[in-house]
């Protein structure tokens, strides 16, 4: 749950929030004081996928694109998009609000660091461009 969390910066007419870099830090703050104060003072790891589940987000695999150039995308709202099978044969997938899809080529050794990145990189969406 996002619990106490209230973002308070200008918005667009859209509904989307005007941010600034260093409002970015400020988000990170409250979402790490809501869902890890540990990291706030003990350096660590923060376990990304347990903060996706906390704030109710669901994350799976499906190969977004044929080449890899889409790593990740996160939907917000029930809605049925196109990607890719494991013959990289078109398919439908069926996504609720929350889902965070991953390209599972992410799912080795060396892209340990880039699908955490990725995973984290969806949730700020989540957090910032909701309307």
């Amino acid at each position: 749950m996002e619990g106490n969390m209230k973002f308070v910066y200008p918005m667009r007419r859209d509904g989307l929030f005007i941010l600034r870099s260093e409002d970015y830090d400020d988000i990170a703050q409250q979402v790490l004081q809501e869902h890890a104060p540990i990291r706030l003072s003990k350096v660590g790891i923060l376990d990304i996928e347990q903060l996706a589940e906390a704030l109710d987000l669901v994350i799976g695999e499906e190969y977004l694109s044929k080449d890899g150039s889409i790593l990740g995308v996160i939907s917000f709202g029930d809605t049925v998009e196109e990607y890719f099978d494991h013959a990289f044969q078109p398919k439908r997938v069926k996504l609720g609000q929350g889902q965070i899809l991953i390209d599972p080529r992410l799912r080795t050794r060396e892209n340990y660091g880039r699908r955490r990145f990725t995973i984290a990189h969806e949730i700020g969406h989540w957090l910032t461009q909701r309307t």
